[in-house]
């Protein structure tokens, strides 16, 4: 799988280099009310190294209202360009790659945020110029932005569960872990592409985000990522904000495509070789977590209702997946 660039416009480019160490992407489709706070918290940054905030607007027709919204920014180094025409979110993703100019990149979606810290806690990381096997994941906090209605009520035992989910990962995690390619047969460890500086090169190289996995070729890539090239390093420090409020990943049309899309990762991985092929009897009983995953996390509350019981169930099946994933992950690391 090879990447093109598709045609775009300039809309304005108030850059001077031509290299940096890290660009920032944001992909962006309509979105100016998040966009502006998306780049106000990357210029609140203070990097130690040179470093370029690229914006590339995946909507034809906003040229005349993107160079009014973005007025505001107009003392600041950025590049914003359109794309010719919209050529669809994970092709954006891509578009991101190839126009960045930096050594390493991060796709910062227009609706997530970077907290103060990050670039402090990025440069720490970074040895030599470099940063150890071309990447490195941050973690994050969801900022969940929904209306209350769409929030679902928890039981007192419901809470419970999360905390002790919450404090045994917090207590059992070292500062610097290490995901691999078996732990993402389980699920996802990163939010999109979220806190995750990785080399540019190595990403292109990989054929980039295969759109055809939609909506889950982020989590596709990080498979590939682990399977090619090895191991992430995931630092525990919380460095960004994963905002959850109405968009293309939470409407009901694509939350119904997620079982039937993470299925067809899990089996496609096992029948490339790409993971060990035992793992295929777990898939029936994933299949059953995935479905509970989407209603109960994201789906309306007055029309899926669930038991205590059942929530107790679909908790106590999250840890012992995840109990299951690290004893594998000891076995595979190396591998």
């Amino acid at each position: 799988m090879s990447l093109s660039l598709n045609e775009y416009d300039v809309l304005f480019d108030r850059t001077e280099s031509q290299s940096f160490f890290l660009t920032i992407a944001i992909p962006t489709f309509n979105r100016f009310d998040l966009l502006k706070e998306a780049l106000k918290s990357v210029f609140e940054q203070s990097f130690a190294f040179a470093f370029e905030v690229l914006v590339i607007d995946n909507n034809p027709e906003n040229k005349e209202l993107a160079t009014k919204e973005m007025s505001i920014f107009s003392d600041k180094a950025m590049r914003y360009i359109v794309n010719s025409k919209n050529i669809g979110m994970f092709g954006n993703w891509n578009q991101c790659l190839l126009l960045s100019r930096g050594e390493y990149v991060m796709l910062l979606n227009d609706d997530d945020l970077l907290k103060p810290n990050f670039s402090s806690v990025l440069t720490s990381f970074i040895k030599n110029n470099k940063i150890n096997d071309g990447i490195i994941a941050f973690s994050d906090e969801v900022l969940d932005q929904r209306k209350n209605e769409l929030k679902r009520e928890t039981s007192f035992w419901l809470r419970s569960a999360r905390q002790v989910n919450s404090c045994l990962k917090k207590s059992m995690l070292p500062d610097v872990s290490y995901i691999v390619k078996t732990d993402f047969f389980f699920k996802n460890y990163i939010h999109g592409t979220l806190a995750v500086v990785f080399n540019r090169e190595m990403s292109i190289k990989l054929g980039g985000f295969n759109a055809d996995a939609y909506p889950v070729a982020d989590w596709e890539f990080w498979l590939r990522w682990t399977t090619i090239y090895g191991p992430i390093q995931k630092v525990k420090s919380n460095v960004a904000y994963y905002r959850i409020r109405e968009n293309e990943s939470f409407n009901p049309e694509t939350l119904a495509k997620f079982p039937p899309a993470v299925r067809r990762l899990r089996e496609d991985a096992i029948a490339s070789k790409r993971l060990p092929s035992f793992l295929s009897y777990l898939i029936p009983y994933l299949d059953r977590y995935e479905s509970m995953l989407g209603r109960i996390g994201f789906g309306d509350p007055e029309k899926y209702k669930f038991s205590t019981f059942l929530m107790l169930y679909f908790y106590f099946f999250m840890v012992s997946q995840n109990v299951f994933s690290l004893i594998l992950s000891c076995f595979y690391r190396g591998r």
